[in-house]
């Protein structure tokens, strides 16, 4: 790790083994990255879908896929969602749902 800071963040606090281990290749080289950065929960508390959306009336997708403030977080036929208006089966939705996803990974992995 080259920041120090980080590499502090990502020390754990419990025993091996009393929660789920990291066995993922170059998972920790990924926070050198430009583009990555962590986020610490104790500091910027992880809002819910349910807190966020409490009201109603402020939800925002992208087409009922995804949501503001949740980058990481897809729905394949969410509120919001083309597929809730059309006469077709739920499966043929989220196929629909899925190339849109799929296309969006390709995308940010170019």
């Amino acid at each position: 790790m080259k920041d120090p800071e980080t590499a502090d963040k990502l020390m754990p606090d419990h025993y091996y083994g009393t929660r789920r281990a990291i066995i993922d290749t170059d998972y920790f080289e990924t926070y050198n990255c430009d583009n990555v950065s962590l986020v610490d929960e104790k500091k910027a508390p992880i809002v819910s879908l349910k807190e966020k959306w409490k009201n109603g009336a402020a939800n925002r997708t992208c087409l009922g896929l995804a949501s503001v403030g949740f980058p990481n977080l897809f729905m394949s036929t969410g509120h919001e969602s083309p597929s809730v208006l059309g006469n077709m089966p739920a499966a043929d939705a989220r196929d629909e749902s899925r190339g849109t996803i799929s296309s969006c990974f390709k995308t940010c992995i170019r």
